[in-house]
């Protein structure tokens, strides 16, 4: 977004910079990606790029991201509902759609799902995203605005 300006000011050194993020775990589809874009800019641009990058790692590298990801998991186990046994039941947990809407569909989740064994194991996780990425791809559809004005980009614009 930030590469082409797309709902932001256009910055093609930002964007770079966040393209080596996303290639961090040198997935193929990301490397591509940053090479060809490296390629295009001009000395300002990396220079600029590389002293912007250097914000974004210390916040999103995995070097912190994985650890704040393992705290999270953590503060999540310890507070799971059901039985001291593991049993949750058949709680559904619905999030509020487009409009504030709670009708279930792809806003809610058994809560069994969600405390699955499989999404609380972080080694695992990483494991499946490395599959998932160096195997598969992602399609990103166009933007859409989900009710009222977008919220003010923090300093950086992301």
């Amino acid at each position: 977004m930030d590469w082409h300006g797309v709902g932001v000011p256009h910055d093609r050194a930002l964007g770079y910079a966040w393209a080596d993020l996303a290639a961090e775990r040198m997935y193929p589809q990301f490397l591509l990606l940053r090479e060809k874009m490296w390629a295009q800019m001009d000395a300002a641009e990396r220079k600029a790029a590389i002293e912007q990058g250097q914000a974004i790692y210390d916040e999103f590298g995995d070097a912190v991201a994985k650890k704040r990801f393992a705290d999270a998991i953590a503060q999540t186990k310890r507070q799971i509902t059901g039985s001291r046994t593991g049993f949750v039941g058949t709680l559904v947990v619905q999030a509020p759609g487009p409009g504030g809407s709670l009708s279930g569909g792809p806003g809610s989740a058994k809560v069994s799902e969600i405390y699955a064994q499989s999404r609380r194991d972080v080694k695992n996780y990483w494991k499946i995203e490395d599959v998932l990425w160096k195997d598969g791809s992602v399609d990103v559809g166009p933007l859409e605005r989900v009710g009222g004005a977008p919220p003010p980009l923090p300093a950086g614009g992301k």
